[in-house]
């Protein structure tokens, strides 16, 4: 992923204005801080500080971490090694199966094929559409899964179908929670897909999208005619990045945000106000 460059007055004022440019929040990032700010005489600032930040990609452990115990197992297993053997609770003789018996065996459903990882054929794409499908299968609904780049190493994931106001949830707080999901599946099942991973259904991000842009001219308009700044409510990183988008094909009005996460808001400035004031 490409980096972006931001100044500030100070490092979290630029590297604000960086999680903007990209859409994220701080926790997704990874962040380099290039220049610290400097005051000079009186108070005035010298130079401001200067950070770089990027998408940050997300890795699941190596595979040798994951087999590490834990200092509590290794604690317990050298425990078990030395308890007396009279001191074991006695174990029933286990009965032994006919000759002409064959092993049980216990059926896969979908949502097991999505996140076994013997499954896996390595490729990012087809293990999310698994697990979707999977999905679908579960909460019993019908639906098509299909998967595209949207931009240089970010894939988008759709589910597409009738009836799937359930995996959106109030504020997409449910799609956001299955997106989490489908990210650590990929990840799991490819050892280590480097690209960001992002989720779509019914189409609600593309209306979510028209729909900021179509309130941000209708603010916009507003600002400009009274000549009055106007906060919005507090939005997510990803709402906060197609408001700022929106607002710079407009002419007569500018915008940036203030506060901190979960609260942070967009303000819509008239023109030629200050941005403190």
């Amino acid at each position: 992923m490409e980096w972006v460059e931001a100044t500030g007055k100070t490092v979290d004022e630029a590297l604000e204005q960086a999680l903007e440019q990209l859409g994220v929040d701080r926790d997704e990032a990874d962040i380099e801080v290039l220049e610290e700010p400097k005051n000079g005489l009186f108070g005035r600032v010298r130079s401001e500080a200067r950070v770089r930040v990027r998408v940050a990609p997300t890795k699941p452990r190596a595979k040798e971490e994951r087999r590490r115990p834990t200092k509590a197992r290794a604690e317990a297993g050298a425990e078990a090694k030395v308890t007396p053997a009279d001191a074991r609770p006695a174990r029933a003789p286990r009965a032994k199966p006919a000759p002409d018996a064959k092993p049980a065996s216990r059926a896969k459903t979908p949502v097991d094929r999505a996140v076994s990882p013997a499954n896996s054929d390595g490729n990012a794409g087809e293990s999310g559409d698994r697990f979707l499908l999977g999905l679908l299968h579960a909460f019993g609904l019908e639906g098509t899964v299909d998967h595209g780049e949207v931009a240089e190493g970010i894939v988008e994931y759709r589910i597409i179908g009738a009836d799937l106001g359930v995996l959106i949830g109030p504020k997409a707080q449910t799609l956001i929670a299955i997106q989490e999901l489908l990210r650590t599946i990929v990840h799991y099942e490819t050892n280590g897909h480097s690209g960001r991973i992002m989720l779509d259904v019914a189409g609600y991000r593309q209306k979510r999208r028209a729909a900021l842009e179509e309130f941000t001219r209708n603010v916009a308009a507003e600002v400009e005619r009274t000549g009055e700044r106007r906060a919005l409510e507090p939005m997510t990183a990803a709402d906060r990045k197609v408001i700022h988008d929106a607002v710079n094909s407009l002419a007569g009005v500018s915008s940036l945000s203030e506060g901190e996460d979960p609260n942070r808001r967009v303000i819509l400035i008239p023109a030629g106000v200050a941005a403190s004031s």
